[in-house]
């Protein structure tokens, strides 16, 4: 049977043993079995298809140890794989002496060797086992498999002349079989089984077999190396002829079968010798496997004046891709351009390169870290003066989208069109960078949206001008949060930036993108609004930011106080040593196109902060208010002023400019009310002066824009001034009466405006005037009239020259008392002003 490796029936039979005892052995025969490996000559890279068996070139050899009596150089058997077939054969021994021994010989062979090689003219592979004994061989098969896969000594215990096994450590563990069984055995238990049908036998035993025998699936996969001739039709790799005048490009595409010129003034798509370039994969639209390859470093001539060459010198910085079509891979190489308006990535090697954003019909976007620049040879890069080769430390991005940004992005994959430019951008970190290094590990963690790119590890140079520079490994890990919103890529816009108004809402948009220029997911955007310099007491707030749509926000307050701010908006998800200040332009609308929101960006810086200028609400009538004594309590022909303070609901000062009128109104009377004349101070407040003649009680009211306000009205008591005797008038019984009886007289005192002194009485019980009555048998000579008022209780009518009193009177007076002894005149009001004087004459006189 196929797997059962050298069937005991077979000469040389204990060979068997000795194979079994290799692992190696099993991989031979999935090769000798073309169902399980197809063309496993690929896996030579430089493997010819010479023969009709795809596998002619793998043999197992029995040979004779060094000895003085058989030849060395000649196996005692071997074993070839032919037509996927093992068929045995026998060698003639150089010695004529052992021919007669030939059937006996193994037994008395005191050390033999196996070989298992697979070969072909440019290749040679092989591994040995060598064994003590026929015996011995046939108990290695447990120690051997454990030794050729331990990073150990290759020797076993039992037998320590079991050595030379040189793939210790390999990665061919991953062909053991199932539960340690011998694949031969599981081969023998598979065939034991019933298929479903006769006629179907083959395929399910070997269906079977893979299923149960080969417990990874690597071991059936098919490896062959691509073929660039230009007459080959399948597995091969496709170079086309490019250049940098689109208009070269014909109708049917220009093949070419190695990196260099072509076609005149083309440049092969195809590769080239080149070491230190970084590779990857990515989703053409998301949708067709295709290969990437950047940079590296070329040993191959380039042709420096060639004007095709788009690499001058020894290292590279080339974007070349891989689409399969079929089983063949066509090459092609992206047109970047590189200039001082667009710059490009420096030639370098040893790059650290993934691929993000590869999803939703995207092709995703290159991401290049750090590398090796300069100017010498790889082969001294360890040991050079780094002058001559750094390390960097920057990360670009190649937006893969762009390839198909006219809709040809088809042709130039599979054909080499490519006639659509292709731009690097730099992302700007900010903060601390990595240390510059090459050859780093970088990986992206996307599955969700998180963005979270990863570098860890690699190795830097010194940075020596004057001596040999060393080489050092490096162990730190970091992460850039590529999804996070870029603070330049951010932009504040709105009118809650600029200009507000007391009490009503109002707000303004942030837009985010990330690094990558895609909207922002997700962003942490803190807000302040504190105090400009000369808004004493004005609070500060930190109002909250909602996201509204996919990378925008929006931030909505209310301010309360009027005054002059200053708003602050940064982003970041860490604390604030990790946020990063957001300009904008209060003035536009909110936009996610990357290019407009770095412009918007600019105009406001985001260390300035924006300037908002809060005014007050319109002017609340109920919360404006009138101050001053002079509302309330004013004298007759005094000229009066209070004040009017405009302020809105929130109690801010009005700037001035309202409609304000103050109206007067004696109380009982028909005449026109009078006006008070209004100043504007242009700062909120008014003056407000009158003078009014008439004593009495007023009712004053207020009007803004003609409704009133200001906590009008407002009852305001005019009181006359002091009396004036010029206007004061006496009434009564004056001119006779009879002795023994009472009079009354009144004299109803006045200001200088015909009102009467308003003095109540229940304040002042006597009134405010001195009132004297005296009755005089004869008159001086004196005149009283137009004396000051200090001086009239001196000067009487009596007073003077020929002047006479008369003391037979009794007179006692009193104040705001009526003609009925009533105080309330008509019963309403008090008899303000007004003194009645009762005297008794008590003899007769004249």
């Amino acid at each position: 049977p196929l797997y059962d490796t050298f069937p005991t029936t077979m000469a040389c039979e204990n060979c068997g043993w000795v194979v079994r005892a290799v692992v190696f052995a099993k991989i031979a025969n999935l090769v000798c079995d073309q169902r399980s490996i197809v063309q496993f000559k690929r896996l030579v890279s430089t493997m010819t298809t010479g023969s009709d068996s795809n596998s002619a070139m793998v043999h197992y050899d029995i040979i004779r140890s060094p000895s003085t009596s058989l030849n060395p150089a000649q196996p005692i058997c071997q074993y070839s794989c032919t037509n996927e077939r093992w068929v045995f054969s026998t060698y003639s021994d150089s010695n004529p002496s052992a021919a007669a021994a030939s059937t006996t010989r193994e037994a008395s062979e005191v050390l033999l060797t196996l070989k298992i090689s697979i070969t072909n003219p440019k290749n040679y592979y092989d591994m040995q086992v060598k064994c003590a004994s026929v015996g011995g061989c046939k108990e290695l098969y447990a120690e051997a498999v454990q030794a050729l896969y331990k990073d150990t000594e290759c020797t076993n215990p039992a037998n320590p002349n079991v050595n030379n096994c040189p793939l210790a450590g390999s990665a061919l563990l991953r062909f053991e079989t199932v539960a340690g069984e011998e694949l031969s055995r599981c081969y023998r238990r598979v065939i034991g089984r019933t298929p479903p049908s006769p006629a179907g036998a083959q395929t399910f035993f070997f269906s079977e077999f893979q299923k149960t025998c080969l417990l990874y699936r690597e071991a059936r996969v098919d490896a062959f190396d691509l073929d660039s001739q230009i007459d080959c039709t399948e597995n091969c790799v496709r170079g086309y002829c490019q250049f940098q005048d689109i208009a070269r490009y014909e109708d049917q595409p220009v093949q070419c079968e190695e990196a260099g010129p072509c076609a005149g003034d083309g440049w092969c798509s195809l590769p080239g010798p080149r070491s230190g370039h970084s590779a990857t994969t990515f989703l053409y639209l998301n949708s067709r496997p295709a290969i990437l390859i950047f940079g590296g470093e070329t040993t191959q001539s380039l042709a420096d004046n060639h004007p095709a060459s788009p690499e001058p010198g020894r290292l590279l910085n080339d974007v070349l891709t891989g689409i399969f079509q079929g089983s063949s891979l066509s090459m092609a190489r992206l047109r970047t351009i590189c200039s001082v308006a667009s710059p490009c990535p420096l030639p370098r090697r040893d790059a650290s390169v993934t691929i993000i954003d590869s999803s939703e019909g995207s092709s995703g976007k290159l991401v290049v870290f750090g590398g090796l620049t300069g100017t010498q040879s790889s082969a001294d890069y360890f040991v050079d003066d780094t002058r001559f080769l750094s390390p960097l430390d920057d990360i670009w991005v190649l937006d893969l989208d762009q390839i198909n940004r006219q809709g040809l992005g088809e042709q130039c994959l599979t054909a080499g069109q490519c006639v659509t430019d292709i731009f690097w951008v730099e992302l700007q970190v900010e903060g601390g960078r990595p240390l510059a290094r090459f050859g780093a590990a970088l990986t992206v963690l996307d599955l969700d949206k998180e963005g979270i790119l990863y570098l860890q590890g690699g190795a830097t140079k010194s940075d020596s001008r004057v001596s040999i520079a060393t080489t050092e490994e490096i162990t730190d890990l970091y992460t850039f949060r590529l999804r996070d919103p870029f603070y330049r890529r951010c932009a504040a816009t709105g009118q809650g930036l600029a200009k507000a108004v007391a009490g009503a809402k109002t707000g303004f948009t942030v837009a985010c993108a990330d690094i990558l220029g895609q909207p922002a997911i997700g962003a942490l955007i803190r807000v302040s609004i504190v105090p400009g310099a000369t808004c004493n007491g004005c609070p500060s707030v930190f109002p909250p930011v909602i996201t509204v749509g996919v990378g925008l926000y929006f931030c909505e307050f209310t301010p309360r106080t009027a005054g002059d701010y200053l708003v602050s908006i940064v982003v970041g998800r860490g604390g604030e040593e990790f946020q990063d200040a957001v300009g904008g332009d209060p003035f536009a609308q909110a936009t996610l196109v990357v290019e407009e929101i770095v412009r918007q960006n600019e105009v406001v810086h985001g260390t300035d902060g924006f300037q908002l200028s809060v005014n007050p609400a319109p002017t609340d009538r109920p919360e404006t208010r009138a101050l001053g004594s002079a509302i309330t309590l004013s004298t007759a022909g005094v000229s009066q002023q209070f004040i009017i303070r405009a302020v809105d609901a929130f109690q801010n000062r009005r700037p001035g400019g309202e409609d304000i009128s103050v109206i007067m109104g004696l109380a009982g009377s028909n005449d026109v009310p009078e006006s008070g004349k209004v100043e504007d101070n242009s700062d909120g407040t008014y003056n407000v002066q009158y003078s009014l003649t008439l004593a009495g009680a007023y009712k004053v009211t207020v009007a803004i824009a003609g409704v009133t306000g200001a906590g009008s009205p407002f009852d305001l008591t005019v009181q006359a001034q002091e009396s004036d005797p010029l206007l004061t008038y006496a009434y009564g019984q004056l001119l006779s009466g009879k002795t023994g009886v009472g009079y009354s007289i009144f004299v109803q005192t006045r200001d200088k405006y015909g009102n009467y002194i308003s003095a109540d009485p229940e304040v002042y019980p006597d009134g405010q005037d001195t009132i004297s009555f005296e009755a005089c048998e004869s008159i001086g000579t004196l005149d009283c009239r137009g004396q000051e008022r200090g001086q009239l209780a001196e000067c009487t009518a009596c007073s003077g020259p020929g002047g006479k009193l008369n003391n037979d009177l009794a007179i006692r007076i009193d104040y705001a008392e009526g003609p009925l002894g009533d105080t309330k005149a008509n019963g309403v009001d008090k008899y303000l002003g007004l003194y009645k004087i009762t005297y008794l004459p008590l003899q007769p006189a004249s």
